[in-house]
């Protein structure tokens, strides 16, 4: 390719880059501002429908739960559910908070 050619294209193609790189560099810009300028309301205030995370297993709950199925089961095998239960039942553990608790 001629010399002087060659010149012009490296020019075109180097305003190019930098004017892309502008452009998606002022586009991330005002991304990041909008997301910096909008405050997000606290989850009880919002509209979204959620709860907080439990403070206690609710092991009554689950045992009255499974006992309520286990009239048509064998005795044998409910007796083996019901150990099962309460072994996790006991070892059950909260989760972790999901949400402050200012914004309970």
């Amino acid at each position: 390719m001629h010399l002087i050619l060659w010149e012009q294209v490296d020019k075109i193609t180097t305003f190019g880059a930098e004017t892309d790189t502008e452009i998606r560099s002022e586009r991330q810009k005002r991304k990041y501002e909008r997301r910096i300028t909008e405050q997000k309301p606290p989850i009880t205030q919002s509209q979204h429908n959620t709860s907080g995370t439990p403070t206690k297993i609710p092991a009554e709950d689950i045992v009255c739960g499974v006992e309520l199925v286990l009239h048509n089961v064998e005795e044998h095998a409910a007796e083996i559910i019901r150990q099962e239960v309460s072994v996790v039942t006991r070892k059950a553990k909260t989760p972790k908070r999901n949400i402050s608790k200012d914004e309970y």
